[in-house]
């Protein structure tokens, strides 16, 4: 089945895999983002409506049988993404806006996986994380550096792999990627634009991080710049006007 949010219905519709509306599930709010696994529903509250919860779990008839991660009734704003990290084993990471703590979920319990700092930036308490709303957190660390989001998560025996949104001061927004070595406790730091890898000269604009791959979509200009500033001669094998690219890494875990 294919499960879809309507935000302005205050509903889920239920679709088969023919394109038909076999139900639809009431919602007592709104909510912005949806995951659907073996156990049930999950909900993204997005602290825009009147709930106490960020997210919340209801069965397969809509009712609430779980509430994760208190938030009060505060105001909020249309971030736009997801903060589910589906694992193979229907387990989830969890990741909000402006948060530097990385949430579990699994089975019925919820609980902070670790926690990320920024080093020379903001790096704002679980307190005031916890009491303002994302329209307050968002005036009050604009242009400097701070972590905007953890967007995807790994962790396997022998290393720990994280793509983070960071916003750099006098920068800009970039995508730092990050390993951690579980045998040697060594941490590598990627911050992509700001310099070429030569070899992933691609490496840019990371998107996603799931199961053992990392994807990018890359511009065909900057195909073009990095592969002209690499070989010293001009590529007429790419047409500027051309679509991105989509380039997929596989990470040595």
């Amino acid at each position: 089945r294919i499960y879809v949010l309507s935000n302005s219905q205050r509903k889920i519709l239920v679709y088969n895999i023919d394109g038909g509306c076999e139900n639809t599930i009431d919602l007592d709010d709104w909510y912005h983002n949806i995951s659907v696994n073996e156990a049930g529903i999950l909900l993204y509250s997005e602290r825009a409506n009147s709930q106490k919860y960020d997210v919340l779990k209801l069965d397969f008839d809509g009712k609430v049988v779980a509430e994760y991660i208190p938030s009060g009734a505060k105001s909020g704003i249309m971030y736009g993404v997801s903060p589910f990290m589906k694992q193979s084993d229907n387990s989830y990471f969890l990741s909000f806006p402006y948060d530097r703590r990385l949430w579990k979920l699994s089975g019925d319990k919820c609980s902070v996986q670790c926690g990320f700092s920024v080093e020379g930036g903001i790096n704002m308490s679980e307190e005031d994380i916890d009491s303002m709303t994302y329209e307050e957190l968002k005036k009050l660390l604009t242009s400097d550096t701070y972590l905007k989001r953890i967007k995807g998560y790994i962790a396997e025996e022998y290393a720990i792999f994280a793509l983070i949104d960071v916003n750099i001061k006098n920068k800009g927004l970039r995508s730092l990627l990050v390993k951690v070595n579980m045998r040697t406790g060594e941490l590598d730091t990627y911050l992509c634009g700001e310099e070429i890898n030569q070899s992933y000269p691609f490496f840019s604009s990371l998107l996603k991080l799931e199961a053992d791959r990392l994807y990018s979509v890359v511009n065909a200009s900057y195909i073009h710049n990095v592969t002209n500033s690499m070989n010293g001669t001009d590529n007429e094998l790419i047409d500027l006007n051309q679509n991105p690219t989509l380039c997929v890494y596989t990470l040595r875990l």
